[in-house]
């Protein structure tokens, strides 16, 4: 499924689950159960319960605000994220002063309207700034003015309601409903509803013209909140089952911010970041067959050209008649012809090497990769002086390898054999030692440099001026075996020491 339908599904997740929720609503209304009435423990029971889903979904939303907030910060975050907190505030506030909290000393209908008007303090600027601000750059000012109502002034306002001896102001009398409205009442009435209605065009409006996700569940949270301010108006005692309906409505509108978020600020960007990964994976899996190809076409073609140098250069020095300046001249081109194909030999190994990287393991014959690799030598620095003493192996001895395990020990060989100028003895020991075979290669002479002994043992990344490519290609051949080697001096008898440990092979 592409990135584009993946978040139209998202969309229609949300409107989904919008329908199922705003027909259970409104199938209350329609049948005319909203109005009938409930006992008082069975009403603190469902506005226990409520409050506490409110509370809960609530904070989910106040969550992930924060998490995109901090993902990407921007205004219509920041304040969905603290009318969030805020209605963890009113829903601890509602269950104190709802009349059906026995026992509570705030317990009263006029003190807890009075909270449900907070409410509406705080959803009416909320969703009025989000709708004509929330898309606009985040500047200090404007933040600054966010945190101050949503941080400051609306937890006061709505905690100062509790502070008075006699509720700050009453909305409705006894009669309750539309004809029981105060004249504050019918203020907020007004200003809550006209101001949810043109909040509601601007989202739709926008929602249209940009497809934002946390948008839609902004328009959507607004309509259940219209559903709600709609009940509200219209109820008449606190016992109806309306009662439960209008706080449900509330927390439809934030189980659909949530979701929203949700998917916004979690499930999209990690899907989207798994996208990238594929995509980038499989251009790096491109470009690296890509790179063996070319390198491997660039050492079959050189080969071919420096072979063809050679043999015409072998063909000159046979030539009697050619004085010594020619023979000379002759003689260096073919050194530095076999020097050439020396070090496309290097490269067709590495990239040998690494297009085998994928294969399995198999038992392979230590005693078979000895031997080539000591007859490799041989003939590859016929001008260079050195002998092998290799201890003969009485039993047939099988490592977790495969058949460029005498790679690793001709690029062991022939960098030690290279960097001396006297003769270089080799010697060459097999020791099994539990379910590992050491190879023990000892060489006199001078020890190696601080860089090729870094190439050798540990797994830092050369500089492209220090590669030395047999001692890298050795590396990433024990890195393929899942083996390991060390190296020892002994200073007073002049020898360099390398320990090969591999894993033995058994059935």
């Amino acid at each position: 499924m592409s990135a584009t339908m993946k978040s139209k599904y998202y969309d229609y997740t949300l409107l989904v689950l919008f329908i199922v929720m705003f027909f259970v609503l409104c199938s209350f209304l329609v049948t005319g159960r909203a109005w009938n009435t409930v006992s008082d423990e069975r009403t603190f029971f469902w506005i226990a319960f409520l409050m506490a889903f409110l509370a809960m979904s609530a904070g989910v939303v106040f969550i992930y605000s924060l998490v995109h907030y901090a993902q990407l910060p921007n205004l219509r975050s920041l304040i969905i994220m603290f009318l969030g907190a805020n209605v963890v505030v009113f829903s601890f506030l509602f269950l104190m002063t709802h009349p059906s909290t026995l026992g509570s000393p705030l317990a009263g209908r006029d003190r807890n309207r009075t909270v449900v008007t907070a409410l509406g303090f705080l959803l009416t600027p909320g969703v009025l700034a989000g709708s004509v601000f929330g898309g606009k750059e985040l500047t200090t000012r404007n933040r600054n003015f966010v945190i101050l109502w949503g941080l400051i002034l609306q937890p006061l306002f709505s905690i100062s309601l509790l502070l008075t001896e006699d509720p700050l102001f009453k909305v409705t009398d006894p009669a309750g409903g539309l004809a029981g409205l105060t004249p504050i009442g019918w203020l907020l009435t007004i200003v809550v509803g006209s101001t949810a209605v043109v909040s509601l065009a601007r989202y739709t409006k926008e929602w249209f013209d940009t497809r934002d996700r946390i948008v839609l569940g902004s328009t959507l949270a607004l309509v259940f909140w219209l559903y709600t301010f709609v009940v509200y108006s219209l109820l008449e005692n606190p016992y109806q089952v309306a009662e439960l309906l209008w706080i449900g409505g509330v927390i439809a509108g934030f189980i659909m911010l949530s979701v929203a978020m949700i998917f916004t600020a979690i499930i999209e960007p990690h899907r989207g970041l798994e996208s990238l990964v594929e995509k980038r994976t499989k251009e790096l899996e491109m470009a690296r067959k890509e790179s063996d190809l070319y390198l491997s076409m660039w050492v079959h073609k050189m080969g071919n050209l420096l072979q063809g140098i050679v043999s015409y250069l072998e063909i000159l020095a046979r030539e009697e008649s050619l004085d010594n300046t020619y023979r000379q001249t002759i003689e260096t081109a073919m050194k530095l012809s076999r020097e050439s194909t020396f070090f496309n030999r290097q490269v067709a190994t590495l990239s040998e090497i690494k297009s085998s990287g994928e294969k399995e393991l198999v038992p392979y014959n230590l005693e078979t990769a000895i031997e080539k690799a000591q007859g490799t030598v041989e003939e590859m620095l016929k001008g260079n002086k050195f002998r092998f003493e290799i201890s003969e192996i009485h039993d047939t001895l099988l490592v977790r390898a495969d058949n460029k395990l005498d790679i690793l020990l001709t690029n062991i060989f022939v960098n030690e054999i290279l960097s001396r100028e006297d003769e270089v003895l080799v010697s060459v020991e097999t020791i099994v030692v539990s379910n590992q075979v050491e190879v023990r290669i000892v060489t006199d002479g001078a020890r190696p440099t601080d860089s090729e002994l870094d190439q050798l043992l540990t797994t830092d990344i050369p500089d492209a001026t220090t590669l030395n490519l047999n001692l890298f290609s050795a590396r990433l051949l024990l890195e393929r075996y899942h083996s390991s080697i060390e190296y020892f001096r002994d200073e007073d008898q002049d020898r360099n020491e390398y320990v090969i440990s591999l894993h033995r092979y058994e059935d």
